[in-house]
């Protein structure tokens, strides 16, 4: 049943569009004249023939939302947008946006147009806690009257009103809620509707599925008492979204939960029950924001989901159930939108979607496509140039004081053809009188002109003239048309005026010459700039100012005529002044222009004159010729100068004269503080401004030696002693006027004082200090925006940098010494050193090395871990062992700030250098290998010390000495500490001498035998390597061992014996060190006598050739006897030898003169005489 009647109220709906047209067709009416098809720059001025419309609007770019859209990010929110609405207030573009979550609502200032980038206006939750709590949702706003009026929904079933005022922008303070609870129930979306004077809220709602109709009466201001509430069952379950559109009546276009789109039709009225009809020919979504739009004489529909946009095309009626369906998808952009807003400015479309999930507002636009010059007018009949060929169409929209809306399309055709170029001028504007038209054009293929003169008369003249006949407004249009069979037409609006009828009136006086005389213009003018003045006297012409001042130049009958004129017309008036007598030429000077001082006036006048007659504007008046007059007080006066002659011409001559009051001067001079010696004395100018002038110079003088003048208004003057001073001081003003005054004033002593300070560090305490006491009674310092008023504050600066230190000592006498010195804090200093070569048993090298800057260091005291200290910049100090050292260095600055720096210092192991040659000694040129042993080093430096002072970093290098010499081979080794420790090998370079020398035979009994120890000596200029020790038992046996080792020369080393020597008949032991090449064989050997009788070596060589070595070993006699016999028992050697040596002696005989043979040779001492054969061999 309900679908039946629905159906029937879709049939009566259908038939009432249709009938609807005829019945308002008689109210309201839109229609209008184009012609249908033009060419390119063709002006076109439409007839509006349109019936009881108040306002109307043309569209010349129809069409847009039949177009592919455009989507793109509009702007970023200040959280999650949902409700978004725009409006338009004296030309400018605001939009809104309210936002869940943080409960803000956001204006935006697009200015002038929609396509600018707004500016953004965050209003808060508009003063109120209601919005604190709640989750603002759509937003809608009302302009009635002057008056802006916003409703927002929220989720918590509630509609705010918020008043903006006659501004929209505004920020309301008037938040308040008309309507909670009651019939909403999980409200989604708000719209509005003006109907015959009913104010009407629809809000739709998800958790009932109804539609609350809320009632404002007459004014959306009404109490919430006084609002009407209803509810309409939808039955369709309400997703949220409304849309509203008015053509012969309201329709609503609402989304549902079940995926459908449906029409709220109020056929019968806001008030009636509407029908419900769905828009069957659409696919089920779950649509969202929805709006619909009248655009090109067809009804739209547009509906979003959370990703996508449709458009429904319903034709030109809203009940169509026939609907193409257009999907233009997310535009890459959805994601998950809400709030969808569609209005029209002027021409332009414009779509504002919010998205939930990017807090974004996103921005659809169509794009247009026009014919001509301009986009969209609100004149009832503009003008409109074709510019773009193609066809297209123009919308005209008639709109009564009701708001309702009649709208009418026709079409229209641009050729790619060129209308001809034209304009037109005209000349004359008078009634019955010609007005020449001239057309304007740079075309050369006009081919014919028609003229509307406005007043039913034409004319296909090129350049016609026409006469009207009556003055009034005339509406003027000249057409042309082209040999390519295009056409264009201008307008012009001309003014034509009834001739104009010259009148004046001269005084009836005595006229005289050199006397101004004044005719006032009586001629009426209503020609609105048009009407031109022409005076002649005496036919020759005098002025063309609407009124005539003359002065006659000579006497007798003179002819006045004035000329008025429109352009093509002109009127005449002539008037004769008769008998003009000679009169005197008045004229003066005067001088000087101050009050109370004499104005001398100088009478100029020429002429005859039997009397003279002064008026001086000041109520006095004289007939001196010549006076002096003073004005006692200032202002402007009319002096006037009457000359009279004896045929009764009383001339006169006004000037206006400016008299300028005088200043009245005045001056003080501040109490102590500011009237002190040596400090600035402030002197203010106390000259009242006069009314008539400005004071614009001031010189003073301050009665002292120094400095005493000035031209300031209000100066300072720093007098060096105290005492009493003559000062004056002389104003004047711009126009001259001066006056002066003298006073004595007294400067007091000033305390003479100043300060000192302890050190400036920063974050450590500082004392200031004054120079004197006595005689001040307040203190006042000031320091980094803090004061003190303590005698001598202590002050800890806890920034670094030029700081201003002010002290103000004020007197007993109110004076005060300031003293303002800018010290510096230094930056702290962050104190570092350098610790080098930090081992163990080497000296460690200690060196500051903080950055001096401006605060550089003065002193310094180092402390080795309570070993040791030092004060110098650069230190050294050896730690005996290895770990870890406290060293501690305090660094006094320039400043007198002292800064400190503690480390713990690593005392390493020290590098051990060593190293072996492969030769120490020999003859030039040496070979030399050295083979570093060195120990805990990291790099090496050798120095050979040659003649070219050759060096090597190797680790183990060879060099070559070429020259006879000495040479210190030194090795100094290093570690990453720079810890270094070297080690020095004396290498010889010589002809090699052997020579090796027994110094000492030690034998040192023990219980398991006797040890021998001996010494020796290397006496050569070369090293001995590895030498071989002799034991000689008594010739009984030998013991021989290898000494391994190196030695010097000049190096002495012992060696004991490994071998017990236990037989006990020995006579003498004897030790013989063994080294190959020795040059002195007696030397190498060293013997100690076992029995203290004379022994002796067995003769060597045995037989000998040249020489014979006898040795003994000495007993306790101290010389012997030596002999040698030969075969045949002659002695042929005899010879005695005293001061022997202890131990062994020796004797070298020459026997190259013996004959070879054997001969038999003894040594005696007297106690004991031994014999051996020896044999003499060739």
């Amino acid at each position: 049943m309900i679908q039946y009647y629905n159906m029937i109220r879709l049939a009566l709906f259908v038939v009432y569009c249709l009938g609807s047209i005829g019945s308002r067709a008689q109210v309201l009416n839109a229609d209008f004249i184009i012609p249908s098809q033009v060419c390119l720059n063709e002006r076109i001025y439409p007839d509006n023939l349109s019936t009881d419309g108040t306002r109307f609007e043309w569209d010349f770019c129809p069409g847009e939302l039949d177009k592919l859209p455009q989507s793109s990010e509009f702007l970023t929110t200040n959280g999650t947008p949902f409700g978004v609405e725009m409006v338009s207030q004296n030309g400018r573009y605001y939009g809104f946006y309210t936002t869940r979550g943080n409960q803000k609502l956001t204006r935006l200032d697009f200015g002038t147009d929609v396509n600018s980038v707004p500016l953004s206006f965050d209003l808060g939750n508009l003063g109120t806690q209601n919005f604190a709590s709640s989750a603002m949702l759509s937003i809608v706003i009302v302009r009635e009257g002057e008056n802006f009026i916003g409703f927002i929904i929220d989720y918590f079933n509630r509609i705010y009103r918020i008043d903006f005022g006659t501004s929209i922008t505004n920020t309301p303070t008037n938040v308040e809620i008309v309507y909670s609870e009651g019939h909403l129930n999980s409200p989604i979306d708000i719209a509005y509707v003006n109907d015959a004077g009913a104010n009407v809220l629809l809000v739709t709602n998800s958790g009932n599925d109804k539609l609350v109709r809320l009632n404002f009466g007459a004014s959306f201001h009404a109490e919430a008492s006084q609002i009407s509430v209803d509810v309409i069952a939808l039955g369709y379950g309400v997703q949220g979204g409304i849309s509203m559109i008015k053509s012969d009546y309201w329709c609503a276009v609402v989304s549902t939960i079940s995926g459908n789109l449906i029409r709220v039709l109020f056929d019968q009225g806001i008030d009636s029950t509407p029908a419900i009809i769905p828009i069957s020919d659409v696919t089920p979504q779950p649509y969202l924001g929805v709006a619909v739009a009248f655009d090109n004489n067809r009804y739209y529909v547009f509906a979003v989901t959370s990703t996508r946009m449709f458009r429904y095309d319903l034709g030109g009626a809203l009940t169509n159930t026939t609907v193409s369906t257009t999907d233009f998808g997310g535009f890459n952009l959805f994601t998950n939108v809400w709030g969808f807003a569609m209005h029209k400015v002027k021409s332009d479309w414009l779509v504002l979607v919010s998205e939930n999930s990017t807090n974004k507002i996103y921005k659809v636009s169509f794009p247009q496509v026009c014919f001509g010059d301009i986009f969209f007018s609100n004149e009832a009949e503009p003008l409109v140039i074709a510019t773009h060929p193609g066809e297209y169409t123009i919308s005209l929209s008639a709109i009564d004081n009701d708001g309702n809306t009649e709208t009418l399309v026709k079409p229209i055709s641009v050729s790619t053809n060129s209308s001809p170029d034209i304009s037109l001028s005209s000349t004359n504007v008078c009634v019955n009188a010609p007005v020449n038209f001239y057309p304007i054009s740079n075309s050369t293929e006009i081919l014919n002109y028609q003229w509307f003169f406005g007043d039913g008369e034409t004319s296909s003249t090129a350049t016609p003239n026409h006469i009207y006949q009556s003055a009034d407004h005339f509406n003027v249009k000249l057409s042309v048309a082209s040999s390519n069979g295009c056409a264009n037409t201008i307008k012009k609006n001309l003014k034509i005026y009834e001739q104009p009828v010259a009148a004046f009136i001269a005084p009836q006086a005595l006229y005289c010459t050199n006397n101004l005389t004044e005719i006032l213009n009586t001629t009426q003018d209503t020609f609105e700039g048009n009407l031109t003045y022409s005076w002649f006297v005496n036919d020759v012409l005098e002025s063309d100012t609407r009124d005539l001042t003359h002065t006659f130049t000579s006497t007798g009958d003179q002819n006045i005529k004035l000329v008025v004129a429109i352009p093509g017309c002109s009127s005449e008036h002539t008037q004769l002044i008769s008998d003009v007598m000679e009169g005197p030429q008045v004229s003066f000077t005067l001088t000087a222009s101050c009050q109370n001082d004499d104005v001398l006036f100088v009478n100029t006048t020429q002429g005859e004159v039997s009397q003279y007659l002064w008026t001086f504007g000041d109520g006095s008046s004289t007939s001196d010729e010549n006076p002096i007059h003073i004005y006692n007080n200032y202002g402007v006066y009319n002096a006037t100068l009457t000359a009279s002659n004896e045929v009764g011409c009383n001339n006169t001559f006004t000037k206006a004269i400016q008299i300028y009051s005088k200043p009245t001067a005045n001056f003080s001079l501040a109490l102590p503080p500011f009237s002190c010696s040596g400090a600035a004395s402030q002197f203010t100018d106390l000259t009242p401004t006069p009314t008539d002038s400005n004071i614009t110079s001031w010189n003073w003088t301050f009665g002292d030696n120094q400095n005493n003048t000035s031209s300031n208004k209000n100066p300072t003057h720093v007098y060096a002693t105290a005492g009493d001073y003559s000062v004056s001081l002389n104003v004047a003003t711009n126009f001259g006027c001066s006056s002066e005054i003298t006073k004595t004033v007294t400067i007091a002593q000033t305390p003479n004082i100043d300060f000192t300070n302890t050190a400036l560090c920063l974050n450590q305490p500082a004392t200031f200090t004054p120079t004197a006491t006595t005689e001040i009674k307040a203190w006042l310092w000031g320091m980094q925006n803090l004061t003190y008023t303590a005698q001598s504050p202590v002050h800890t600066f806890t920034t670094s940098g030029n700081q201003t230190v002010t002290m103000a000592a004020t007197g007993n006498n109110n004076c005060v010494k300031l003293v303002t010195k800018n010290l510096s804090v230094p930056v702290p200093v962050t104190i570092n050193f350098s610790a080098n070569s930090t081992c163990a048993g080497k000296p460690a090298e200690f060196t500051e090395t903080s950055l001096t800057g401006l605060d550089p260091a003065v002193s310094w005291s180092w402390d080795f871990a309570g070993q040791a200290s030092a004060t110098t910049s650069s230190a050294t100090h050896i730690f005996p062992a290895t770990g870890n050292f406290n060293v501690r260095l305090n660094s006094t600055r320039q400043s007198g700030c002292t800064y400190s720096s503690t480390r713990s210092i690593a005392i390493s192991q020290a590098p051990v250098a060593q190293f072996t040659v492969s030769n120490e000694s020999g003859g030039a040129p040496l070979a030399v290998g050295f083979v570093n042993t060195s120990s805990g080093a990291t790099s090496w430096l050798w120095n050979f010390n040659d003649a070219d002072q050759t060096t090597s970093t190797e680790f183990s290098p060879s060099f070559t000495y070429t020259q006879l010499g000495t040479y210190t081979a030194e090795l100094i080794a290093r570690n990453n500490l720079g810890c270094t420790d070297n080690f020095i090998k004396t290498i010889f370079v010589v002809n090699p001498e052997i020579n090796v020398a027994v110094t000492n035979l030690l034998l040192v009994a023990n219980n398991d035998g006797t040890v021998a120890t001996v010494t020796f000596e290397n006496r050569s200029n070369v090293v001995v390597v590895n030498p071989e020790i002799v034991l000689d038992l008594s010739g009984k046996a030998k013991i021989k061992e290898r000494v391994f080792g190196t030695f010097l020369p000049g190096q002495q080393s012992s060696k004991s014996i490994s071998t017990r020597i236990v037989s006990d008949n020995l006579s003498y032991i004897c030790a013989e060190i063994s080294v190959m090449g020795d040059v002195n064989s007696f030397d190498n050997r060293a013997c100690n006598n076992l029995t203290g009788e004379l022994e002796i070596v067995p003769p060597h060589p045995n037989p000998a050739d040249h020489e014979l070595t006898l040795e003994w070993i000495r007993g306790q006699q101290n010389d012997v006897a030596v002999r040698l016999i030969n075969a045949q028992g002659q002695l042929v050697l005899d010879k005695r030898y005293t001061n022997l040596l202890p131990g062994l002696n020796q004797l070298i005989l020459k026997v190259d003169a013996l004959l070879p043979g054997l001969y038999v040779a003894t040594v005696s001492d007297g106690d004991k005489t031994l014999s051996y054969k020896v044999l003499i061999h060739r």
